[in-house]
């Protein structure tokens, strides 16, 4: 049976999890919106002309050359069978987008309403979280409405990890291991490094580099984007301080600004331990990547970082019942920040103090990755979805 999918975007993240993942009986198409209002406002974005229309994640057609359309984050306002896959929350409006963080000031409009009674019709086939994390803010959503929709919904939710496919061989992995290392390679991966925790990096590895020297090297591969929301500066001086320090590191860090991803997984097979202690992240796809290269991964235990980093080391930072970090108030900000550090510290000193534990950690994160992200299970389980549609 040849099925033929719908897909809207072509970003990361529906390359990452729905375009492509099959490899037989299944075409993939890519449709448009035609809700003419707002692909204006898109295209406006994109030009800069506008900056403070919310990226409202609706999508509208009438399409009819599709079997199903598989979106990422968007409900869909049409007669064909559809399926969502999405991060956090759906639907996913400006008006709700905070209902999971610390403050939790939303407001469920009626859009949202809309929005919910299409998920709940007949043309909604399944709605796909990426983990248990993202089902429980769900469930925990749609106690807003009434039982006989919250009951039609939840039948529809189903968690599905994304693919990962790995990176090296298992003969390749034990050759890494095998090669006795003086200097240990700590990776770090994301544009936006002040919310990923890359300044409690710096400040981590400014203390170590002066104790350890030869044995210690950050790789960072970063633009090192400026986030007033992470520094809440006023200085503007932050990307400025980190760059002056990498500068004056040149022998213990490696910076790349921009790396094709192909490159990068070639940095990540050569790299130790890997790096993302984050403050707000709804996945963490480069936990994945970083484990199927066999390196073990410090990450905080946010949203759904427990899930996917079991094998390495979580620095336990203050969350509130959806695993998100409290730093929407500055106070609670800066406490977040300096036990972050404080953990990020201890965990990195352990790891130089007792080296051979990057080993057994790295097989097991490997192990995890192809028991629980294998990309033919992950294409079975979406074929097996779009079959029953």
């Amino acid at each position: 049976m040849l099925i033929k999918i719908g897909y809207i975007r072509d970003y990361y993240p529906d390359r990452r999890c729905i375009i492509n993942k099959i490899d037989k009986n299944v075409v993939y198409t890519k449709i448009k919106n035609e809700d003419k209002i707002r692909e204006i406002y898109r295209v406006l974005r994109k030009l800069k002309l506008k900056k403070n229309n919310p990226r409202e994640y609706n999508f509208k057609s009438k399409v009819k050359n599709v079997d199903i359309i598989h979106s990422f984050n968007y409900v869909c306002e049409t007669s064909m069978p559809w399926i969502s896959t999405f991060e956090t929350i759906l639907p996913r409006r400006e008006e709700i987008l905070h209902f999971h963080h610390e403050i939790s000031e939303y407001k469920i409009t009626e859009n949202v309403k809309k929005d919910i009674l299409l998920i709940a019709s007949d043309n909604c086939k399944k709605i796909i979280a990426l983990s248990e994390c993202n089902r429980k803010i769900q469930d925990e959503f749609l106690k807003k409405f009434d039982k006989e929709i919250q009951e039609k919904i939840k039948r529809k939710i189903i968690v599905i990890k994304p693919p990962q496919k790995l990176l090296l061989t298992k003969e390749e992995l034990i050759r890494k291991f095998a090669n006795t290392k003086n200097e240990i390679k700590f990776l770090f991966i994301g544009n936006q490094f002040f919310r990923k925790g890359g300044e409690q990096i710096i400040n981590v590895f400014n203390k170590l580099i002066k104790k350890y020297k030869s044995k210690i090297k950050l790789i960072i591969i970063s633009n090192i984007t400026p986030d007033l929301e992470f520094t809440r500066i006023n200085d503007g001086k932050a990307k400025e301080r980190v760059i002056k320090f990498i500068n004056d590191n040149e022998e213990h860090i490696q910076w790349y600004q921009n790396l094709e991803n192909d490159k990068v997984l070639e940095i990540a097979k050569e790299c130790d331990v890997g790096l993302l202690p984050t403050f707000a992240d709804t996945y963490g796809y480069s936990v994945l990547e970083m484990q199927a290269a066999g390196m073990p991964v410090i990450t905080t235990n946010v949203r759904a970082m427990p899930e996917i980093n079991n094998a390495g080391w979580i620095c336990k930072i203050p969350i509130n019942k959806f695993g998100e970090a409290l730093y929407s108030k500055e106070d609670s900000l800066n406490e977040t920040k300096e036990i972050l550090e404080k953990e990020l510290e201890r965990i990195v000193r352990e790891i130089l103090e007792d080296t051979d534990i990057i080993k057994k950690k790295g097989l097991d994160a490997y192990e995890y990755i192809s028991k629980n992200h294998n990309p033919i299970d992950y294409g079975n389980k979406l074929y097996e979805i779009y079959v029953n549609a």
